[in-house]
């Protein structure tokens, strides 16, 4: 039973469609779909769309505890209502009602969440709201326990100690509650749901917490492992713990993290961490500020003059910024590239921007909304061409992954189960992906001939010849490339 208060017919008639668990006469999908059309007319379904797998059907109950059975979606409720009584009828015509615009229906959900005091548990059904695209994505089924009837009679108390409350350490406010304004909200509703309809850039920013940027590729899988090894010991083994132990890896997504392991999207974002595979997305990286890659760093500033070589990582940097034909999509793993490379072996654009005094980084520009009519909403990023430090765009993670709870600091990690071998697969591929990219066009210069043949890359197909004499200043051995990543010099 689902008790809505005192409400209008439209609002009972809402509530009874959102909770209807049968479409059409044949039931074939549970639950009700929300769908527009394209400028070319073909039919775009919500993302947010759900089947219930429910036996039992809801009923909506007014403010005299009168059940109102749901109504199918393919059916409409007719209500009269009165303060004491509400009775319902159904009729077989799909099409007598439109939808609750937008505010309308917020109006309904903000009003139910305050009759029953659940505005934090609120906070926590938005967040699992916004998973839903990342399990159709997964292709898995989000399993939640059955709502439990209230057993303290009309929710009227409750509310009434929600009021006390309030008004004296605050009652938290509804996420989508327009009352509150735009600066008390972190994210505002619209920008959450517009990242919610990008499953695949939601789900970069869930695995960005096993990314740890001072660990290069030749070593990320030995830091996986060891990552692993603290999530797995038995103390970490309590959800609620490991749930706190990645929201400190990086607190602005913990809102996140919530939905996530309410719906169970956690589960494969855990799996695809473990063999060092994941996707990284720039874009929704940038909207909220979070470090998803290396490639988002900026480069050194000039050398000395005397200087002649410049790090790979910052090499990589400037290679995506000028956006050459082969160097338009950034590399596929977080994790930068170890050791330096000749001036004089790099790339021409390489070269002419290391020696520019500009500042050459990713910025945030901002984002933009095509609406109805042809306008657009314009939303200007943080980002600028002044000196400001990385730290004013992206959200520094933290590496204190044994400080798990506040009150014990010291929990025991058993790394008896690690395997180096596993984790030298995942640097191998890591490492071979990354200089693939870095190399895949011009080859490898002749100073880096150990490196092209380590059996880390050797199998990659290349244009360069090994044989060729060149002026390079190469100095690693392939002894050094990739046992450690402070390479001499």
């Amino acid at each position: 039973m689902v008790e809505v208060g005192d409400v209008d017919q439209d609002a009972a008639r809402w509530w009874a469609a959102v909770l209807s668990t049968e479409t059409g006469t044949t039931g074939t999908l549970n639950g009700w779909r929300a769908s527009i059309r394209n400028d070319k007319g073909a039919l775009l379904c919500s993302p947010w769309s759900i089947a219930v797998s429910c036996n039992t059907p809801f009923v909506v109950v007014s403010a005299e505890q009168q059940p109102t059975p749901s109504c199918a979606t393919a059916r409409t409720t007719s209500t009269r209502m009165t303060k004491t009584t509400m009775t319902t009828t159904t009729t077989t015509t799909p099409s007598l009602y439109t939808p609750a615009p937008y505010r309308m229906a917020i109006r309904y959900l903000s009003e139910y969440c305050r009759l029953h005091a659940i505005s934090r548990q609120s906070e926590a059904a938005l967040a699992a709201a916004l998973m839903i695209p990342i399990a159709k994505l997964d292709g898995a089924r989000i399993e939640l326990p059955s709502p439990k009837p209230r057993r303290d009679g009309a929710p009227a108390a409750a509310a009434a100690a929600a009021a006390a409350a309030s008004s004296q350490d605050g009652q938290a406010y509804l996420p989508w509650d327009e009352e509150v304004g735009e600066k008390e909200h972190s994210q505002p509703p619209d920008r959450l749901l517009t990242l919610s309809c990008h499953p695949r850039g939601a789900k970069a920013l869930l695995s960005s917490i096993f990314f740890q940027p001072d660990i290069d590729c030749n070593l990320c899988g030995a830091w996986l492992q060891g990552f692993f090894a603290s999530l797995d010991s038995e103390a970490a083994q309590e959800p609620q713990l490991r749930l706190w132990t990645f929201v400190r890896r990086d607190p602005g997504l913990a809102f996140l993290w919530l939905g996530a392991f309410i719906t169970g999207a956690e589960a494969r974002c855990v799996q695809d961490a473990r063999s060092g595979w994941w996707k990284t997305d720039l874009s929704s990286a940038a909207w909220t500020g979070t470090h998803v890659s290396f490639i988002q760093g900026t480069v050194t500033k000039p050398p000395p003059a005397a200087a002649a070589d410049i790090s790979r990582a910052d090499e990589c940097r400037l290679m995506y910024l000028a956006h050459g034909p082969t160097h338009a999509v950034p590399p596929l793993f977080p994790f930068a590239p170890f050791g330096r490379t000749a001036l004089q072996d790099a790339d021409l654009d390489v070269r002419q921007h290391t020696q520019c005094p500009a500042l050459h980084r990713l910025v945030y520009a901002g984002f933009v909304w095509d609406c109805q009519g042809g306008g657009q909403n314009v939303k200007q990023g943080a980002g600028g061409d002044g000196d400001a430090d990385d730290a004013a765009l992206i959200r520094v993670k933290t590496s204190e992954l044994s400080r798990v709870a506040e009150v014990d600091d010291t929990i025991a990690v058993d790394y008896s189960g690690l395997d180096r071998e596993d984790g030298d697969e995942i640097s191998e591929m890591v490492t071979r992906n990354i200089f693939c990219w870095l190399r895949g066009d011009d080859g490898y210069p002749v100073a880096e001939r150990a490196l092209r043949q380590h059996e880390w890359i050797n199998d990659v197909d290349s244009d360069d010849d090994d044989d060729d004499d060149g002026p390079g200043q190469g100095r690693e051995d392939s002894r050094s490339l990739f046992g450690d990543t402070r390479l001499s010099r």
